[in-house]
């Protein structure tokens, strides 16, 4: 599908989880068979160098991830 006028743009700031939900959300409704909207693109800014915002992982006791965030 290529952009028309009629294409809706969606910036998101944030790549956070509230962020990356918003952006699935919008793409997962907006390619669904029976939507009838107008096509739209979603781009996702994000200042930091990973995306997840505060949402962290890391290894405890050598078997298992422990959540930070």
């Amino acid at each position: 599908m290529s952009p028309s006028a009629d294409a809706q743009h969606v910036v998101i700031i944030g790549a956070g989880i509230t962020g990356l939900t918003a952006a699935h959300r919008l793409l997962k409704i907006t390619t669904a068979s029976d939507y009838r909207g107008m096509p739209v693109t979603v781009t996702v800014i994000e200042s930091d160098a990973e995306v997840g915002g505060k949402i962290r992982s890391s290894p405890f006791a050598g078997i298992t991830e422990l959540d930070e965030g």
